[in-house]
């Protein structure tokens, strides 16, 4: 498994600034590193300091995509095998009270299909061709932090559980599942689903994972807060998602699972952006948008 290491917010925005000089022209290339003391304030020395005493060394802090407004991702083809046995998903939410779809290939009910989501009275669901599980209202995760979400379908023991960040959260039992002998036969998207008006998740994700095998409590533990790898036993399909995917022409989202017969995806309704450090940042900052077809920086730069 590996680990990610902290971001420092502070240090990312001092590398954003000298960044966006160096590409306008108001710093020349050989300037003196931003973090010396001779080009920091006394404040943002302080401020530093400060940030780098109360937070923790090698705490993990995932990446990922903002998905809603359009943005979502399909896979390339209808999933091989029947219905995973778990289905993980590590997620930032951004708003209550409105439905979220995680993992979904529903159109109109007449297809075989299976989802999990976030409704919109803040529950957790899980839908499976005409079963409709819902939980209570679920933990404070609308938080704006990441959360691993797990959801194991044990049908030999008609029995769904969910999991909210490695912790037991609530267990169907007597679970009208099926057997099996219907595969499935539509195609899921994460962060949406397939009818014509669709229904969008609304926030940030990272990883969704899909696992062959019934995971255990502590199988679900060890695994919030990693990024896992792709060899891990069990597991069927991993996409993970940050910025980066958002300089390919397509914007290919790779199965890292290490399977022989892997499962990509596509974003869907994401731009090609990127941002005065290289890096596209969601929206929340002055962008470079670059030309589909060149690759190449526009000539304006957005807000």
């Amino acid at each position: 498994m590996l680990r990610r290491t902290k971001e420092r917010p502070i240090y990312r925005l001092l590398t954003t600034i000298i960044a966006f000089s160096l590409l306008v022209g108001v710093l020349p290339a050989a300037a003196a590193s931003p973090f010396s003391a001779s080009n920091m304030t006394e404040t943002a020395q302080t401020d530093i300091a400060a940030y780098s005493a109360t937070e923790p060394p090698g705490e993990l802090v995932y990446s990922g995509l903002y998905f809603g407004n359009g943005r979502y991702a399909v896979l390339d083809r209808i999933l091989d095998t029947n219905i995973p046995a778990t289905v993980e998903a590590v997620v930032q939410l951004n708003s209550m009270n409105r439905r979220h779809l995680i993992f979904s290939n529903y159109i109109n009910g007449v297809e075989t299909s299976m989802s999990v989501e976030v409704t919109a009275a803040n529950q957790l669901r899980y839908f499976e061709s005409g079963t409709s599980l819902v939980t209570p209202a679920v933990p404070p995760i609308f938080d704006g932090e990441w959360h691993t979400i797990t959801c194991v379908r044990d049908l030999a023991n008609s029995r769904v559980t969910f999991y909210v960040n490695g912790e037991l959260f609530h267990e169907f039992t007597n679970a009208n599942l099926r057997n099996g002998t219907n595969p499935l036969n539509a195609i899921h998207c994460i962060g949406a689903d397939l009818r014509a008006s669709k229904i969008f998740f609304d926030g940030s994700v990272s990883e969704v994972r899909l696992w062959s095998t019934i995971r255990t409590l502590d199988e679900i533990k060890a695994g919030v807060n990693v990024n896992i790898g792709g060899d891990d036993s069990g597991l069927m399909h991993l996409w993970q998602f940050d910025e980066s995917l958002l300089g390919n022409i397509p914007q290919t989202v790779l199965d890292k699972a290490d399977v022989g017969n892997p499962l990509h995806g596509t974003l869907i309704g994401f731009q090609m952006m990127l941002t005065k450090n290289g890096l596209y940042n969601n929206g929340n900052d002055q962008n470079i948008e670059i030309d589909s077809a060149l690759n190449m920086p526009a000539a304006t730069v957005k807000n």
